[in-house]
């Protein structure tokens, strides 16, 4: 299964608005994709040290408290459509790598050009 960054951005947006930080969330779906994607990208953002205090339960459930700090200043650097789809086309043109870490500082690069253009 390839790694889907559209996924991710949709994870760790479902967090960020069911999460309370109080007790644990379950993440059970996404319109539009199987629970075997959606495990198998739950696990790729817990091992990108995203989340604060993920579970993976006997039998499949996707249980998380909160965004870890990480996971917050990725999900700000990724959150404006705009940036959003001008770093994917960026790392697509340019044959760059789709990892995290990459698409954090492609975007944060198009979030200072979007300041910059404010003034």
């Amino acid at each position: 299964m390839k790694r889907d960054m559209e996924l991710i951005r949709k994870i760790l947006f479902q967090i960020e608005e069911n999460c309370d930080g109080m007790g644990g969330y379950s993440i059970d779906s996404i319109e539009g994709y199987t629970f075997e994607q959606l495990y198998t990208h739950f696990c790729l953002i817990k091992e990108a040290g995203l989340l604060n205090n993920p579970k993976i339960l006997m039998g499949g459930g996707l249980i998380v408290d909160r965004l870890s700090n990480t996971g917050y200043d990725f999900l700000e650097k990724i959150r404006n459509d705009q940036v959003w789809e001008q770093t994917k086309t960026e790392i697509k043109e340019k044959k760059m790598p789709a990892t995290i870490e990459f698409i954090a500082k492609i975007a944060g690069i198009f979030t200072g050009n979007l300041i910059g253009n404010i003034n």
